[in-house]
């Protein structure tokens, strides 16, 4: 054969080599937008849209590039051999994940061996295997053929260079954008690469599978060798010793021992529309009719910090206040607390969190599984969606559906249910808006909160009545609560020109209503100034509990102190100038705790 002959057949095995790496990356790539796809959904069994960001299309690449070029570090048909070892790995590395995803709403990772109490928290099977999945596996056999069949690199020699720029040039197309979007943040922060984002799904478009990983067990790993900082523990202690009261036992002490507890987190609900009415008509008049019979807390607080729903999550089920420069259950949702479910636990009860969203949504299931103890957790899996109202399941299919389940639970138990009626943008359809309102006001945010306001006061009324149908309301006390500020804290803007008469409806006051109802008690209303993380040592002293450890937050039933602090160190209240400055450190503190995993570095935590 001449030298052109010779030389001809080496191009065309040239380029078919590079064609059937090409190929592969082209399967790789594919196989991946088909799990961001499935696998960012609500079940991971249905596509979600996929919307990928342009911008961080070089850095996605890049991932899977590295998987490739070291394929040219092989010669003859071991290069082909790498690819197909390395694809068939990818495949069940993207099998496995979709299968736990379907199972928690979360992907695997290091952190759960380190953290055992973090895997599957609504402890499903975790083989959930779909016919979506044949994508995954599709191009194997035509990659086995080319390599069992053919003599396609015979003649293929190593380039260690081409490995090492491809490899060097895909890490720098990494931090690059990285560098770009998370540090520089040159399009404002509305791009996203590295970053931890509302949830694992989101994070997981960010980032796509590989990058999502290596950063995930990153901050495990991080999380897990973390060594404590003895001056921070020691001024930990110094603060609880100096927020310790030791009074003495009231009335209020063991007023409701051995009582079911339920924990109602009203989405967005405010208390200045408490007792108030519009039109001439009431607002929320079930709520009316219930702090007369209940204990009503009317001066308190929200003090969410970092997040909004989620941290109170952690601020009523801990006593303690959250991080400021993250979501404190996004970030950390390693460290322990002795919760109100780790210490009701240790009394006998069934704790159980429950809502109709996804267990990866802000990380919640995983949270309250490892950070908060709870042992039984109920996601929007566990719901039959045959009704929207607003943000999500409405109020009144998901109490119907909550308590349908909680029939069969052992006694007493500890529930934290959440709704979602009341959610932001409150524009709730014309079928749910049973206030007679003009249309100019109506139409406004202001007229649609006290829409959904009062769609969601109705079925706290349908949750009471079916709790007594069922027998089950003499043995359980409501804990009733607004998660977070509504329509002034998101919509303060927009009701400056509002044309309705009277002043009580203009000012952002911060507070959230707080009641605690039980069947034949004599209502109540406590004047105490406190916040969300004093409702936890409140409910326990009523049950009879006292915790064996330090908690932040106060029992407001029996306290000398009226006065509480906010998010940047706001203090409300009448404090002592003593109270002031301790109050002012308790952010700062409650940063220490969290960062430290205090309670499990002092042997505090039950689990």
């Amino acid at each position: 054969m001449n030298i052109e002959g010779i030389w001809a057949k080496k191009k065309i095995n040239l380029d078919l080599e590079n064609a059937i790496i090409w190929f592969v990356f082209i399967c790789l790539v594919l196989k991946t937008i088909i799990f961001v796809t499935i696998g960012t959904s609500k079940t991971g069994y249905t596509p979600a849209v996929f919307s990928p960001q342009i911008s961080l299309l070089p850095a996605h690449l890049a991932c899977i590039l590295i998987l490739v070029f070291p394929a040219y570090l092989f010669k003859n048909k071991k290069q082909l051999g790498y690819l197909f070892i390395i694809d068939i790995l990818y495949s069940i590395f993207l099998i496995i994940n979709i299968w736990y995803f379907r199972a928690s709403g979360k992907y695997l990772g290091i952190g759960l061996m380190f953290f055992p109490d973090l895997f599957n928290p609504m402890k499903r099977g975790i083989v959930n295997p779909s016919i979506t999945d044949l994508f995954y596996i599709l191009d194997l056999p035509i990659i086995a053929l080319l390599l069992f069949k053919t003599k396609v690199f015979f003649d293929k020699k190593r380039n260690i260079l081409a490995t090492i720029l491809g490899v060097i040039i895909s890490i720098i197309a990494i931090y690059g954008t990285y560098y770009e979007y998370d540090i520089r943040k040159s399009d404002n922060g509305s791009t996203n690469f590295i970053a931890t984002d509302w949830g694992s799904a989101q994070d997981m478009r960010n980032m796509w599978p590989l990058a999502y990983f290596v950063y995930d067990n990153y901050k495990a790993i991080e999380a897990y060798n973390r060594k404590p900082n003895i001056e921070q523990i020691d001024k930990i202690n110094e603060w609880f010793k100096e927020n310790e009261e030791n009074l003495p036992e009231n009335k209020y002490f063991g007023m409701f021992k051995g009582k079911n507890v339920i924990f109602v987190q009203m989405e967005s609900l405010e208390d200045f529309v408490i007792g108030e009415k519009v039109y001439g008509q009431e607002i929320t008049p079930v709520l009316n009719k219930l702090v007369k019979h209940s204990l009503y807390f009317n001066n308190i607080y929200e003090q969410n910090n970092g997040g909004n729903s989620i941290d109170c999550d952690m601020l009523v089920n801990t006593g303690m206040l959250t991080l400021g420069n993250s979501i404190t259950f996004l970030t950390n949702p390693y460290t322990q607390y002795p919760s109100m479910a780790r210490i009701l636990n240790s009394k006998g009860y069934t704790a159980i969190s429950t809502r109709a969203e996804p267990g990866g949504d802000y990380n919640w299931a995983e949270a309250h599984s490892n950070a908060l103890g709870f042992k039984n957790i109920w996601d929007s899996n566990d719901y039959e969606f045959n009704e929207i109202v607003g943000f999500g399941l409405s109020d009144r299919t998901f109490y119907n559906q909550y308590i349908d389940k909680l029939k069969d639970v052992k006694n007493p138990f500890f529930s934290m249910i959440a709704n979602l009626s009341n959610h932001g943008p409150f524009d709730i359809k014309d079928d749910y808006r049973n206030l007679n309102l003009p249309k100019d006001l109506d139409k406004t945010k202001l007229g649609g909160y006290f829409q959904s306001s009062h769609y969601a006061d109705e079925q706290i009324g349908f949750l009471i009545n079916k709790l007594k149908n069922l027998g089950m309301m003499k043995d359980t006390i409501l804990v009733i609560y607004g998660d977070h500020g509504g329509v002034h804290k998101y919509y303060d803007d927009e009701l400056k020109d509002i044309n309705l008469p009277g002043d009580w409806w203009k000012e952002y006051e911060k507070k959230i209503p707080f009641i605690i109802y039980s069947e034949g008690i004599k209502g109540q209303e406590i004047n105490t100034i406190g916040g969300h993380m004093d409702i936890m040592p409140t409910v326990l002293n009523l049950l009879g509990v006292k915790p064996e450890v330090p908690i932040m937050g106060r029992n407001l039933l029996n306290t000398k102190i009226n006065a509480t602090v906010l998010k940047g160190n706001e203090i409300v209240g009448n404090p002592s100038p003593k109270e002031r400055e301790h109050l002012k450190e308790a952010y700062q503190i409650a940063e220490y705790i969290i960062n430290n995993n205090y309670y499990k570095y002092e042997n505090k935590i039950d689990n």
